[in-house]
């Protein structure tokens, strides 16, 4: 199954849709800042090495927040995302 993957900022939060469903909401808040996700490395950029991105936070996102991120790479030509509570991978 092939998904359409879109980012977009809204609000100056990154929102995430797969298949037109906006995932970056999945926690109940909005989607992460920008900067984070975006500056100094885009980490939604699919390498040969894993990246972690986190696709829905809370506004105060700590260490200890019940963040939704994906683990996401590339294999050959296509994109491979896996993706959950943080730690729960």
């Amino acid at each position: 199954m092939t998904s359409l993957l879109s980012l977009s900022v809204e609000r100056l939060r990154v929102i995430v849709r797969i298949d037109g469903d906006d995932v970056s909401r999945a926690d109940g808040n909005d989607g992460p800042d920008p900067w984070h996700a975006l500056v100094p490395v885009n980490r939604f950029v699919a390498t040969g090495e894993p990246t972690t991105a986190t696709i829905a936070c809370c506004p105060s996102c700590g260490p200890d927040c019940d963040a939704v991120e994906a683990r996401i790479r590339r294999e050959g030509d296509a994109v491979r995302w896996e993706w959950g509570r943080r730690g729960a991978r």
